[in-house]
């Protein structure tokens, strides 16, 4: 039993590396704590009344469901924390923090009661209703990025700025994982963000910021060539979590990274047994829960040494929030949870009011899909000795248990708190698309197709463009909440021409030569070429078919064709480095 829980850290390396994390989380929070109050207050009082123009839970995308929604109540908390902050006593600040607020008041509604009867543009003169409120189990750690930036530009800037770096983040990741992975697994992590609505997410502080965590995470296990140690790592992920995110959705920082380190070493070692696989997961398993439990029961023992017992008091009452099922039975409260939470995945919306049928019948395809998972794993397993398999079963199942251990809290804030589901989406993804691989590697006939198909530019081109225009239509609905449609457009194209400029030149179409003037100016013009045809096309299909679908479909496949043959010998025509391909993941 010790090889499936053995674990590979140092004492003394992990107090360490905790007391280095702690001293530059409470430091680089001290250092935002006493920047001058004067412009930040300024851009914090032009954010709230912007905010008030959203209203608290503001829905995005011109959907009706309550998963698009953007919690602007805990973003007026953290400008309420922000604006009450007194550079002049930054302990106070960093272990302390109080919001202005009146009893049963919400986020908003207690920001704009602070500005009219504390703010420093206050001329009332009445009766204070409002008092100051401790919250001291957060960390709100976003504060090191949030309050020197406000000294700049407001929190709505600073919101989309936080946007485009998430996506691009994300984007980076799911280009590294088809590296050095699979591209079959990045199509499988950018669909499980996909179906989370990641993109609403990344509006709200705390959930960017672990998002972000998360994908940075990642990246550092792709990239890295040396031998990690995972315990080590992990350790400090959990501690970070926590400092940017006690609850919403601390678990993805986790599970994604998890996903990714078994992923990169059953691709290194096929060989790999279940007992090396398992032990990874038990191993960050406990890293990331030691590090995310140490970090948070630290920062309430100094805030218990600055302002004493309001701090524990705060912190056992939002844990008893978070876990009491309050007056329904625990197990009435748990099938509400589970039913809440997986109702915010995206196929699974049409599910609008709720009944004992439906909730019954929602539970019983819930329970069928998750017996078809089975059958598939114990297929996989049996022929292909897929020893990856059990564990990426044991990860699908965390956010589920996560779900049923604070079915308080998801019961309450499904609505946001679902994304950790993504972790699911995920790894269940994985085991289908090895199932698949599977029954093609198997099958003769398949596998000859395959052969003299993988070495075929088009095939390339087509996974390059597709991927080129799910980043133009995330990019484009995200950033059309802000701007018109028509900058949204420019945008969202520029990004996806880069994107396919690059990966066709050096994926698609495999050429040596260097970027260079006469190149680029070629995929220009190409590129302004195939818009011409397709709208024209179009145009002219409508005006015989008068469908529009059809139109579209038969513009899109002439464009896609006069690009591909553009591309193929008139921009990327230099010397191109032809490789072997030994299999079909690799296609």
């Amino acid at each position: 039993m010790n090889k499936y829980f053995k674990l590979d850290f140092k004492i003394i390396q992990i107090l360490k590396i905790f007391i280095i994390t702690f001293i530059i989380c409470s430091l680089t929070l001290i250092l935002a704590s006493i920047i001058p109050d004067k412009k930040i207050d300024n851009n914090v009082e032009e954010s709230i009344k912007l905010m008030n123009k959203e209203g608290e839970y503001p829905i995005i995308l011109n959907q009706k469901s309550s998963y698009y929604q953007i919690d602007n109540w805990t973003e007026a908390a953290l400008l309420n924390f922000i604006y009450n902050c007194d550079s002049k006593k930054p302990l106070e600040c960093t272990f302390a923090e109080k919001t202005y607020v009146i009893d049963g008041g919400t986020g908003l509604e207690n920001a704009n009661l602070m500005l009219k009867e504390i703010g420093h543009n206050s001329a009332y003169t009445g009766e204070k209703v409002g008092h100051y409120y401790l919250r001291s189990s957060y960390w709100l750690g976003g504060r090191t990025i949030y309050m020197p930036l406000l000294t700049f530009i407001n929190y709505y800037q600073i919101r989309y700025v936080i946007l485009a770096v998430g996506i691009l983040l994300s984007l980076f990741t799911a280009i590294e994982i088809a590296k050095k992975i699979n591209w079959k697994y990045a199509i499988a992590f950018m669909l499980s963000l996909i179906l989370t609505n990641y993109y609403v997410g990344l509006l709200v502080s705390p959930q960017a910021l672990v998002y972000i965590l998360t994908f940075l995470g990642m990246d550092y296990i792709l990239l890295k060539k040396k031998k990690v140690n995972y315990f080590n790592f992990m350790f400090i992920i959990g501690m970070l979590t926590t400092y940017f995110d006690w609850f919403s959705i601390p678990l993805i920082s986790w599970g994604f990274i998890i996903i990714t380190i078994l992923l990169k070493e059953y691709h290194k070692n096929k060989k790999m047994e279940f007992s090396e696989l398992f032990n990874i997961i038990f191993q960050t398993g406990v890293a990331w829960c030691l590090g995310y439990a140490s970090l948070l029961m630290f920062r309430i023992l100094f805030s218990y040494l600055v302002v004493g017992n309001d701090a524990i008091k705060y912190f056992t009452g939002r844990v008893s929030d978070n876990t009491s099922v309050g007056e329904s039975s625990i197990i009435i409260n748990i099938a509400k949870a589970l039913k809440n939470s997986l109702n915010g995945l995206v196929p699974i919306l049409i599910l609008k009011k709720d009944s004992l049928i439906k909730i019954g019948l929602f539970f019983l395809v819930f329970l069928i899909f998750n017996g078809i998972i089975l059958i598939v794993s114990k297929k996989l397993i049996k022929i292909n000795k897929s020893h990856i398999v059990v564990p990426l079963l044991l990860i699908s199942l965390s956010p589920l248990v996560w779900i049923i251990t604070f079915n308080g809290f998801h019961a309450k804030h499904a609505w946001f708190a679902y994304r950790s589901l993504g972790i699911y989406v995920f790894a269940i993804f994985i085991i289908f698309i090895m199932y698949i691989d599977n029954i093609i590697s198997k099958s003769k006939k398949v596998n000859n197709v395959i052969v003299k198909l993988k070495d075929w530019n088009v095939i390339r081109f087509l996974i390059v463009g597709g991927i080129s225009t799910l980043m133009d239509y995330i990019i484009y609905m995200v950033i059309s909440i802000k701007f018109n449609l028509i900058v949204s457009k420019c945008i969202s194209m520029i990004c996806a021409g880069i994107f396919s400029f690059v990966n066709n030149k050096t994926w698609t179409f495999r050429i040596n030569e260097k970027v260079n003037t006469r190149m680029l100016f070629l995929y220009i013009l190409t590129q302004l070429i195939n818009i011409g045809t397709n709208t024209t096309i179009n145009y002219l299909m409508f005006g015989i078919t008068h469908i529009k679908t059809i139109s579209f479909i038969i513009a899109t496949f002439v464009a896609m064709v006069v690009n591909y043959l553009l591309q193929n010998y008139v921009v990327f025509k230099g010397e191109k480095k032809y490789e072997v391909f030994n299999s079909y993941s690799l296609l």
